[in-house]
């Protein structure tokens, strides 16, 4: 099997990633409580160590709007491989 790069892909990127998403109507008084309260646990010695022995690296200062912007380029871009490989379910 090649790796993406002999196959001279680069535009193939998978990342996984955690985050937590609520509804688009959220105020943002409730966001911002939810960010701190995720924020700092995400920051904690304990669940910093826990992330890292299951092999995440924990980002805890995620920007929103940063989040959603890189979340539908992931699709756009998915959805372009999906497209020009012909990848059916």
């Amino acid at each position: 099997m090649p790796t993406i790069a002999e196959l001279d892909q680069p535009q193939l990127q998978f990342v996984g990633w955690v985050g937590v998403i609520g509804p688009a109507k959220l105020p943002a008084a409730d966001l911002a409580k939810i960010q701190a309260a995720l924020k700092k646990a995400a920051s904690a010695p304990a669940v910093q160590q826990k992330l890292f022995e299951t092999g995440l690296e924990p980002e805890a200062n995620v920007d929103s709007g940063a989040l959603a912007r890189e979340t539908r380029e992931m699709l756009e871009r998915n959805a372009g491989i999906v497209k020009t490989f012909g990848i059916k379910l």
